[in-house]
């Protein structure tokens, strides 16, 4: 494998992606981990607010929100009501809605809520529980609340945090099911960590090589195929590669 170039990481997320995998694993109940999504979602993205919603096994919903501002708490009330949140956790896909689609489809609530807190672009993100056979089952949504339309760097970017929410939270569900086997539950807190590890090596790549995310992503494949080695120990190399 070619030796790369160093470079800061100034400007990359990266430990503060490691940090948040690793503070999915340890999560212990499920409020202290709703809100540590929405924490770290929101400080990753940039964004001003980010909501999270799950339904209960009887289809009740819980609501959590980031916890930076007390102004925002009117967007997180709007979760479990008739809106781009609930909508998603409904058709098990991302919607999202700007404040002018707002007022054109007569959302009257949800334009005013998006006003008074200076919203002007909601996107909900479906958060599944992984299955081995499937894409997964649907059990809530991570709503982002933005000042202005994400760019496709943040939609890179959001992509692997919503991966991540979805990977802990699996884990978190199989670790307070006694019926299903603890390597299970190992390897899906292993596959977190090696998706950590992969979006760190990405930014690290898109920085060093003044390249995009998405074409530092392509040449992370790329290598891992010519390599004919695993995507997260090329990864593991990269970053190995730079700190040495």
């Amino acid at each position: 494998m070619p030796r790369a170039v160093r470079a800061s990481r100034d400007h990359v997320p990266t430990r503060s992606l490691a940090q948040f995998s690793e503070a999915l694993a340890r999560a212990g109940s499920l409020r202290p981990l709703m809100r540590l999504v929405a924490d770290r979602s929101r400080t990753l993205l940039g964004v001003p607010a980010v909501g999270v919603l799950l339904h209960d096994c009887t289809g009740a919903p819980i609501t959590e929100g980031s916890a930076a501002d007390q102004r925002f708490t009117p967007l997180f009330a709007l979760q479990d009501r008739p809106g781009p949140s609930q909508e998603c956790y409904r058709a098990g896909q991302s919607v999202a809605l700007t404040y002018e689609g707002a007022i054109q489809e007569g959302r009257s609530e949800v334009a005013a809520v998006m006003e008074g807190c200076g919203v002007a672009a909601i996107e909900a993100l479906p958060l599944r529980t992984h299955a081995e056979t499937s894409r997964g089952e649907t059990v809530g949504a991570l709503t982002l609340f933005c000042e202005t339309q994400l760019t496709s760097a943040h939609r890179r970017l959001r992509c692997v945090v919503q991966g991540m929410a979805t990977l802990g939270l699996t884990a978190f569900t199989l670790r307070h099911d006694a019926d299903l086997a603890t390597e299970l539950v190992e390897r899906l807190q292993d596959r977190v960590r090696q998706n950590a590890v992969i979006a760190q090596a990405t930014g690290v790549l898109a920085e060093r090589h003044r390249i995009s995310i998405a074409q530092a992503s392509e040449l992370l494949v790329t290598i891992s195929r010519e390599y004919n080695l695993p995507l997260h120990q090329v990864a593991c190399d990269v970053l190995t590669d730079m700190e040495g």
